[in-house]
């Protein structure tokens, strides 16, 4: 937990993602994406305990929400990258087993539920290909108008796929173009289109190490921080974003 954390984040265990993906069973579809946020963080933070005593429990205290079961968790991707269909399925395994390692990790009962509720909603189309982050943006909003975004998914930024994170997934420890020799996924900010030049800098997307996707991003996105709140995390000179997890 980083110093100087507010009273709602102190309550909460931000590295216990399990607790995230139960409390997205708590989302109703009838409110805006602010309101679930509100109601996400106050779920995850009403019980004080240990974060491990209250992991357990909130798996093994869950009922489902109907017949389908716990609601989806996960990320909306869009997919820009076309040139190898074999590479792209290569990056479809190793992030595969990089979710299920990061998974693993963590204690307690509902690990396999986790997995198998974890889903990636992939935006692919060979037009597709080479576009930026704003033509990314502008197919994120269509496919949720047209109610293609499952809630656990509805977040404020979604993950865009290029050649250089292809790269960055395949590369076997070489340094990518983005000067990392790490797993690494771009996240782009939905709720608004940054200009070029803003006074604070802010380029509405940053590079997120594969290591933190599960364990910090989502956890803090459905806390309630901003795409451009996680963004300002990121140090002088720091290439990935890794969350506050040392």
């Amino acid at each position: 937990m980083a110093a100087g954390a507010s009273g709602a984040e102190a309550g909460c265990s931000e590295a216990c993602f399990l607790s995230t993906v139960c409390k997205a069973a708590e989302a109703q579809p009838g409110l805006g994406s602010g309101q679930r946020k509100a109601s996400h963080a106050a779920v995850i933070c009403a019980p004080r305990l240990d974060y491990r005593t209250s992991k357990k429990s909130w798996l093994d205290a869950r009922e489902p929400i109907g017949p389908g079961g716990y609601p989806a968790w996960g990320f909306v991707v869009v997919r820009t990258y076309y040139a190898s269909e074999e590479q792209w399925q290569a990056f479809r395994k190793r992030l595969d087993v990089f979710c299920n390692a990061q998974i693993d990790e963590e204690i307690g009962e509902g690990l396999q539920y986790a997995k198998d509720t974890l889903e990636f909603k992939m935006i692919e189309d060979p037009r597709l290909e080479g576009v930026g982050h704003t033509q990314a943006r502008k197919h994120f909003h269509a496919a949720r108008t047209m109610g293609d975004v499952a809630a656990g998914l509805d977040l404020d930024l979604m993950i865009l796929v290029d050649e250089d994170v292809i790269k960055s997934f395949l590369a076997d420890g070489a340094q990518s173009s983005s000067g990392t020799s790490s797993p690494y996924l771009v996240a782009v900010d939905v709720t608004e289109s940054p200009s070029e030049g803003t006074p604070e800098g802010y380029p509405g997307f940053f590079r997120v190490s594969m290591d933190a996707l599960l364990s910090e991003l989502y956890p803090k996105l459905c806390m309630g921080l901003s795409a451009k709140e996680l963004w300002a995390m990121l140090g002088d000179g720091q290439v990935l974003w890794i969350g506050d997890d040392e």
